[in-house]
């Protein structure tokens, strides 16, 4: 069973006893003489090794734990068994951890070896050795999995992007210090100061005289109460600002987490600034501003709304506007509960209006009205942003603007009339002048004639389109739908002389219908395509006009061959009686664009042209679109 009676035995204890307690261990027990073959063993070992104890009397270790393992997994040489170590060299084995195959569980078990070499006396060899061991497989599991554990919160601890710094109070010279047991990469960065060099130092040894009397306080109260403290720090050195939060993770131990929130300070900073910018905009801004909540009471304005109604009105008001006298503008029809911007909005609308008024304090007014909704994520209306506009004054100058335009039409073509009579008069007595002393004048007298009647047929055509000019803005009040393909014929008939003398032929695409005063699109094709025919080069004039949509709004355009125009006067064109050629060459006033001009200006527009020399010249000119094209296509030839 063991060692022989009287030999390095125990006197005292009989055999019966010495099995019973060598099978009654809860560690595996084996006995091994000095060739390496087991001689005994117990229970508590054969249930480990999971096979009968007749197996393994006889046999060495070495062919016995043949299918041993090491912990990385590689196979435990027999000779290498703490047994045949301590056999060998006469030295006691601690806790070798070796892996056995039990082929009774059908698994490997972990146990812990000691092997302990016996001696006879007066001799340095053994002969016998045993081993005591003990299954750790569960312990080793365990270990495993808090290794695993360990491994998950080192890389969590690792990859946070908060700053983490584990600290633990400490007494040192008769005053606590807080000590730095442990800092993740984050809060390397955050610092720019690596691991070693602040493990094990003081908080106030790493950062000074920074860390103020706030945190070490905090850090005192979760200490003593254990409670999570939250505050917010400013470190002068880096010019940051920080969240921390502190909490305890033991007895001593606590964790100081930090969230750089320079970026969302200064933010909030400069969001102020700006709110306090905006405030003093609303404040002097002479249009009254405000918002509403869902049910139309006014929560936020910026006072302007007494001063423009000359009196308070109710709260409640801005949506039922019971106190607010309201007529629509031109029509002095009454404004209806249902009608106010602000109660449009209520009800999803954005609106502008303009209102005549009867202030609180019973004087008259205008007003332009405007209300947009406020919607929440689930699109529902949770309240109005409203602005108020006096435009009184606006609406007296607007009228005496209107006034006096009128006047200025009526007197440019009082004028005008008043004017052409006497050239047409100096005209008329030149030319019986001319008739009548035909044989008595000499040539130079006859071309001084010449050049005076010329003069004031120039004169004339300068005065008509002055007229003209003047009178684009005393169209009709109204714009209306017109058809430009509709316009184009009159126009083209009013040119046949002009493009059967050149040979030009004339092309377009489906044009637009177009909100706007059709006798003036007559005139501003008959000027562009006009022109085109007049500034022609060698070959015969090919004019082509076509249209795009783009946006709100209708491009039409006028392409031809001739002469094109240098860029550098691009500036020049559009002036009154601006030429860029001699009289001779082409004859005009030089009013023909500046009347397009003003024609495109009057229903909202703009007019451009892009040209290169000698290679054509196209206009483009915006106009408002009235509803969806109509006609066809097709060309006009002479």
């Amino acid at each position: 069973m063991g060692p022989e009676n009287g030999e390095n035995g125990n006197a005292n204890l009989d055999e019966r006893q010495a099995r019973l307690l060598f099978d009654t261990m809860l560690q595996g027990v084996v006995f091994q003489n000095a060739d390496g073959e087991i001689i005994s063993m117990n229970l508590a070992a054969e249930q480990i090794l999971g096979k009968p104890i007749g197996d393994f009397i006889g046999q060495s270790s070495v062919k016995v734990e043949r299918d041993s393992i090491r912990e990385d997994g590689t196979p435990y040489p027999g000779l290498e068994h703490p047994a045949m170590v301590s056999l060998r060299t006469g030295r006691e084995i601690k806790d070798a951890v070796m892996g056995i195959f039990n082929p009774r569980e059908r698994r490997y078990r972990w146990i812990s070896i000691t092997a302990v070499p016996l001696f006879r006396p007066d001799e340095d060899r053994p002969y016998q050795v045993y081993t005591l061991f003990r299954d750790i497989t569960e312990e080793k599991r365990i270990g495993e999995a808090l290794r695993k554990s360990e491994a998950r919160y080192r890389e969590l601890f690792n990859s946070m992007t908060e700053g983490i710094a584990v600290v633990e109070p400490t007494l040192m010279s008769g005053r606590i210090a807080f000590i730095c047991r442990d800092v993740n990469p984050a809060w390397e960065r955050m610092f720019g100061r690596a691991k070693p060099d602040v493990v094990g130092r003081s908080l106030h040894d790493v950062f000074g005289h920074e860390v103020s009397a706030e945190v070490v306080k905090a850090l005192m109260e979760v200490g003593e109460t254990g409670r999570p403290e939250i505050l917010e720090e400013h470190l002068a050195g880096p010019d940051r600002y920080y969240n921390i939060h502190i909490w305890s993770i033991g007895e001593r131990s606590m964790v100081v987490g930090l969230t750089d929130i320079t970026d969302i300070k200064r933010a909030q900073v400069e969001a102020e600034r700006q709110r306090e910018r905006l405030q003093l905009i609303l404040d002097n801004t002479p249009v009254a501003i405000g918002i509403t909540d869902k049910e139309g009471r006014t929560i936020l304005d910026n006072g302007m709304l007494e001063k423009i109604w000359r009196g308070r009105p109710a709260q409640e008001g801005t949506a039922d506007r019971s106190q607010c006298r309201a007529w629509w503008a031109g029509t002095r029809r009454p404004v209806g509960p249902d009608e106010w911007p602000a109660v449009r909005a209520l009800r999803g609308e954005a609106s502008t209006a303009t209102f005549d008024i009867e202030r609180l304090d019973g004087t008259q007014g205008a007003l332009v009205v405007s209300a947009t909704p406020i919607l929440d994520r689930d699109g529902s209306v949770a309240g109005t942003v409203w602005t108020n506009q006096d435009v009184s004054e606006l609406r007296s100058t607007v009228e005496a603007l209107r006034r006096s335009n009128a006047q200025l039409q009526q007197y440019a073509h009082i004028a005008s009339h008043d004017l052409q009579e006497p050239l047409r008069m100096v005209s008329s007595y030149l030319q019986l002048l001319e008739r009548r002393e035909r044989e008595k004048l000499d040539p130079i007298s006859k071309r001084y004639i010449d050049y005076a009647v010329e003069g004031a047929g120039r004169m004339r055509a300068m005065i008509n389109d002055i007229l003209i000019y003047s009178s684009v803005e005393g169209g009709e009040e109204e714009l209306r739908p017109v058809n430009m393909e509709e316009v184009l014929p009159v126009v083209l008939w009013d040119l046949a002389p002009a493009i059967s003398e050149s040979g030009a032929s004339i092309t377009h695409d489906l044009l637009p219908t177009v909100q706007a005063d059709r006798a003036q699109m007559v005139l501003l094709l008959e000027n562009l395509i006009g022109n085109a025919i007049k500034y022609r080069g060698l070959a015969a004039p090919q004019v082509h006009i076509s249209s795009r949509r783009e946006g709100g709004e209708m491009i039409l355009s006028v392409a031809d061959n001739g002469i094109g125009i240098d860029p550098r006067y691009a500036n020049k064109l559009f002036r009154m009686f601006s030429r860029l050629h001699a009289r001779e060459e082409y004859p005009g006033t030089g009013m023909g664009l500046t009347i397009c001009k003003r024609i495109v200006e009057r229903h909202g527009g703009r007019i451009w042209f892009e040209s290169e020399l000698d290679e054509g010249t196209t206009f483009y000119f915006s106009l408002p679109i009235a509803a969806s094209t109509s006609g066809n296509g097709g060309g006009y030839a002479p």
